[in-house]
Order: structure tokens, then sequence, then C-alpha cells
């Protein structure tokens, strides 16, 4: 009996895909003159469209089927993929993209993301998959406003699944632009704001454990490692587009990203920390003086929202930034630029706890920075101005109605703030630091206030301390 020879997995792979191009050679001068072709191309169409797509899944499926030969097939895969997009989108004389067989081309889209959700964990295809994925960045708008729901939710899928496979910068580049693609689109934005926010919440652990911040990477140990500096940084940046609503003027998940960039903020600072230690630090700073200042911005802008419980978590979130934060690592334009944020608009007067706690910690950074800028003459203007802005916050909160929480609060604020700022541990020019005490004394003087203060002059005894000996005295003031 004489053994039947098998056909190889490539030539029938090869028969598949060939299906899924239509030969225009077929098509007579003939055809096209009597115009019967015209009036059933419609019905050829859908029918080629039909028999296009389950060839495409046999293909697919005969690939998964064939893993061995992977790295083979794929690139034949690729190429008919080329291919129909190429014949799936047409130009008019305008410019005009035309869409032709778009359920074909959606298929092929889907078989793309499938390949990448069940292979992205094979190092030997992850530079096919990355290369396939690229191509759908090319995907003309006017189809992608149709499907993003798709592209989206297999983005967040492999999101989650590949992040830790994830080590090269062009890997995390690619990512990143079909994800910020996706946002683009409401029907997509959600699906990529849950991919992000699921992919951070199974790799990094929270930043503080019991109320005080803790190392979360170490670079010592690679099991601490789980997405390279890359890679959160551009997770924090698609979250600060979500805070601002960069995608449309969208603020619906503005709140949710919060403790999402929280913690990819420590991650990255922690991460840094330890490179830098290493004298490795590629040209970055302790911490990443632009995203310290971009989330902080991002922070009290929800911080000024009109829902109480929202804005009082983004002003505690910022406040523990801030205190966390080493003085001398960020620059003096960093922090007056800070303050100038915070003093420059203050919650309505209508929301008592926001605006109490927005004051509160107006105050806190003040007293944090003052000593690190006052010796620096440059900076007394700027100075002057803030803390000229703060004592009319508090005029208007103290205005607003003696028996109210607002109302002493402000006085409590205000009170110990002068306190700290005549103590002798509070360095700096003297002369300059009394003209900024008595701005701020005038107004407790105006409703009688003053009952409160330990010392009514200011030092005249100059002591250097530490950085930290002088937050001590503030967390203990304050």
């Amino acid at each position: 009996m004489v053994k039947k020879e098998k056909i190889p997995a490539t030539h029938i792979f090869r028969t598949l895909l060939d299906a899924t191009i239509k030969d225009e050679s077929t098509t007579t001068d003939d055809d096209a003159t009597t115009g019967i072709r015209g009036r059933v191309s419609s019905e050829e169409e859908l029918t080629f469209e039909h028999h296009a797509v389950f060839a495409l899944e046999l293909a697919v499926r005969s690939l998964f089927c064939n893993r061995i030969h992977a790295q083979d097939l794929f690139p034949i895969l690729m190429a008919k993929f080329e291919a129909i997009l190429k014949t799936c989108t047409n130009y008019s004389d305008g410019g005009q993209v035309q869409l032709k067989n778009p359920y074909l081309l959606e298929r092929a889209m889907v078989a793309v993301l499938r390949l990448c959700i069940h292979m992205i964990d094979q190092s030997e295809m992850r530079p096919y998959l990355f290369e396939s994925l690229a191509r759908l960045i090319q995907l003309p708008p006017i189809f992608l406003c149709h499907v993003c729901d798709r592209l989206a939710c297999g983005m967040a899928i492999i999101l989650l699944c590949s992040y830790s496979h994830l080590k090269e910068v062009d890997e995390w580049v690619i990512v990143g632009d079909l994800l910020d693609c996706c946002a683009q689109y409401e029907s997509g934005r959600e699906f990529t704001f849950n991919g992000i926010a699921s992919c951070i919440e199974d790799a990094l652990p929270s930043p503080y454990v019991d109320g005080k911040l803790t190392k979360t990477c170490d670079t010592a140990t690679a099991l601490t490692i789980t997405i390279t500096y890359e890679g959160a940084s551009m997770l924090a940046r698609l979250l600060l587009k979500f805070v601002f609503g960069s995608y449309s003027g969208d603020l619906s998940l503005s709140i949710s990203a919060i403790p999402c960039l929280e913690k990819v903020y420590w991650y990255l600072h922690f991460m840094t920390t330890e490179i830098v230690a290493d004298d490795n630090n590629g040209g970055k700073m302790i911490p990443d003086e632009d995203l310290w200042r971009s989330i902080c911005s991002a922070l009290y802008s929800i911080g000024l929202c009109d829902t109480p419980n929202s804005a009082v978590y983004a002003m505690d979130c910022l406040e523990r930034l801030v205190v966390s934060t080493s003085i001398a690592t960020v620059s003096d334009a960093g922090w007056l630029g800070l303050l100038e944020n915070i003093t420059s608009k203050q919650p309505h007067i209508s929301l008592k706890a926001p605006r109490i706690r927005a004051f509160h910690l107006l105050c806190r950074t003040l007293l944090s920075v003052l000593p690190y800028l006052v010796n620096r003459e440059d900076n007394c203007g700027a100075l002057t101005e803030i803390v000229g802005l703060v004592a009319g916050h508090a005029c208007e909160n103290l205005c607003h109605g003696r028996i109210s929480l607002l109302f002493e609060s402000t006085i409590e604020a205000l009170t110990n703030t002068i306190n700290v700022m005549t103590t002798k541990e509070f360095v700096g020019d003297s002369d300059f630091l009394n003209g900024l005490t008595e701005t701020l004394f005038k107004e407790l003087e105006k409703v009688g206030g003053v009952g409160g203060l330990t010392q009514m002059v200011a030092f005249t005894t100059k002591r250097v301390v530490g950085n930290e000996d002088r937050l001590a005295g503030i967390n203990h003031c304050l």
C-alpha cells in the first residue's frame, strides 16, 4: 500500500490566506461593459467577504495548532494582512478614504489581537507580534471610529497579560501609541482606562503602608521590577491625559485616575532613586520634576472639582506628595509654581471641606519651602505676592461667618503658620520674614484672632537646622 504524502502546513496556510484576497484578473472586459456585473457586484462582494473571513479564521486556527512553526507562518499572515489593508482602503480623488470589505478588515484586526494575546509570552515571537501591532496604528480613522471598542478591549488584555514581558522601549512605544489612539474615541476610552488601571493594580503595590510611605521598587531585587521605567512613564502620561480631559474634554474618568497616578509616580520615584544611586541615571532627575509638577497640577485640578469627597481625597494625595518630596530635589521654580497654582484659585467658598483642606495644604506647603526659598533674593518678589494671596484667601474665609468650621480652621491654620514663622528654628532673612508675617498677622487682627499667637515679634537669632527636624516641627504645629 502506497503511503500518502502529508501536505505541509505552510502550503495549507498559504492556500487559506490566498482566499482572503480577491482575484481581479478573472474579470473580463465583457463583464465590465455589459452592466450585468454592476447589478450583482454588491452580492458578489458580500459573498466573497464571508468566504474570505471564513478562510482567515481557518488560517488563524491552523497557526494556533502549529505553534512550533509559528515563526515561519506568521510573516506569511502579516504579508496577507498588508494586502487586505491595501485592498480594503481606497482613496478618492479628493483624498478621502473609502472602505471596501470593512468586515474582512475588522476580522483581520481582531486576528492580530488574538495572536498577540496568546503568543506575547513567547520571546521568539515578540518581534513579529509587535510589528503586527504597529500596523494597526496605520488603520484609517474612518474605520477605527467603528471598531475602536474591540481594539481597546484587545489592547487592555494584551497590556495586562504582557506588562512583565515588555523590556524594550520600542515595545512600550507601540503599546502606548495604540492605547492613546483608542482613548481618542468615546467607544474605546473606558476600555483603555480599565486596561491601564487593571495593569497598575496588578503590577504595583500601594506606596503607603499604615499611612507611611514605603519603597515599592528596589533595583537590587529583580522581583520588584514589574514594569520598566519607560513603561511606567508611558502609563503616567496616559493617566495625566485622563485627569486633564485631554480626550475630547472628557473628565468622567479623571477622579478614578488619581489613585493609579499616585502609585505610578512613587514607583517611578523609587526606581529613579535606585538608578541614580547606582550612577546610571541616564539623565533622569530625582524626582522627574516635569512629571512631579504635572502630577501636582493634576491632583490640585481634581481638588477644585464640585464633588467634596473627591476634592478632599485629591488634596490629601497632593499633601502626601508634597510632604514626602525632599525640598532640595525640586527647583525653586517648581516650588514657586506649585504655590502659585494653589494660591491662584481655591475651591468655592460654599464647598467647606475642600476649602478647609486647600487652605491647610497651602499653609503647610508654604512653611515647608519658605526657609529654602527665602534666602535667594530672586524669590522675594514671588513670595511676597504668594503670601499676599494667602492673606486674601484667609480674609475671604474669615469674612464668611464666625460661627462656622471654616472660620475656626482658618484661624487655627493661620495662627500655627505665624507661630512657626516666628520661632528661632525658622531660618531666613529676619526683615523679609517680618514683612511676610505682618501680612498674615493683619488678617488675624481684623477679626480679633491674635490670642493664639505665642510670639508677636519675629526671631532675630538664626540657627540652621536639618530639613527633617524642620518638617517634624511643622507637622507638630499643624
